[in-house]
């Protein structure tokens, strides 16, 4: 049981630490695309979302006996960057793809905390996360309907031409 439970304490770490990176690029978000007041006002609210879910972790992890010490927190190195630059409608929608990848990556990881929480006995904690991965599941088909696939591949096909070998720089 200790080894499930150390499992279910990592992956809830790792779920702390990635709320944490969304809640930077919500905020970064937020900041440079301001202007934009009904998408900016959405992203709040995605952000205190974001921010109670948060919460909900450290009780979780407090409850399992981590202490509420949020040590270990594998997606530290992810680097949150958003480029300034004009903030146009395709620089909203390729911001809005990066935070949708993201939010996708937390509901992968949260699938396996719900695994783990259950196989571990800690059914609190499997109801707060498929709470939280429902609420996760919401944001990433919201985000879908504001960053259509079509700026996407707009997106990838600039970055395959940006990075093609053999290409020289200006």
């Amino acid at each position: 049981m200790t080894d499930r439970r150390q499992d279910l304490l990592h992956l809830l770490q790792d779920a702390y630490g990635l709320a944490q990176n969304v809640e930077r690029l919500l905020r970064q978000f937020s900041d440079r695309h301001a202007r934009h007041a009904r998408l900016a006002t959405l992203i709040e609210g995605c952000l205190l979302q974001t921010l109670d879910q948060q919460r909900l972790l450290v009780e979780c992890l407090r409850r399992i006996g981590d202490g509420g010490q949020i040590a270990r927190l594998a997606n530290a190195d992810f680097a949150v960057v958003l480029q300034p630059a004009d903030q146009s409608a395709d620089d909203a929608l390729h911001d809005l793809a990066h935070l949708r990848a993201l939010i996708l990556q937390e509901i992968d990881l949260y699938s396996s905390v719900i695994a783990a929480a259950e196989s571990s006995g800690f059914f609190e904690t499997r109801l707060v996360c498929e709470e939280i991965l429902v609420q996760k599941t919401s944001m990433a088909a919201w985000l879908s309907q504001h960053a259509p696939s079509q700026a996407l591949a707009k997106h990838r096909i600039l970055d395959e031409v940006a990075s093609a070998p053999g290409r020289q720089a200006v």
